[in-house]
C-alpha cells in the first residue's frame, strides 16, 4: 500500500537480522526543530536511524538522514 513498515540497516542485514520496525514517521510540513528534538529523544541504538518521510496519506515519500536535519538546523541559526 506504499506505507513504510520497516527499515533495513546495513549492519543488521550483514548480521542477517530483520528490519527495524519502530520507525519515526515525519511529513514535509512538520517544524524542523520539533523533528530534530523527536529524533534525538529516540533510544540511543536508533537515534541516528533515518526518518521516514510520508505524504499526508501516510505513503512513503523518502528518507531523511539525521545529518540533513542537523545541517538544516545549523543553517537556520547562521554562522
Amino acid at each position: 500500500q506504499g506505507r513504510p513498515s520497516g527499515l533495513v540497516r546495513r549492519e543488521d542485514h550483514l548480521r542477517r537480522e530483520g528490519p527495524v520496525r519502530s520507525l519515526m514517521l515525519v511529513t514535509r510540513d512538520m517544524p524542523l526543530a520539533a523533528v530534530g528534538r523527536r529524533a534525538m529523544a529516540r533510544p540511543a541504538a536508533r537515534r541516528f536511524d533515518p526518518l521516514m518521510c510520508c505524504d499526508e496519506s501516510g505513503r512513503y515519500a523518502g528518507l531523511v538522514r539525521i545529518e540533513r536535519i542537523v545541517d538544516a538546523l545549523a543553517s537556520s541559526v547562521g554562522e
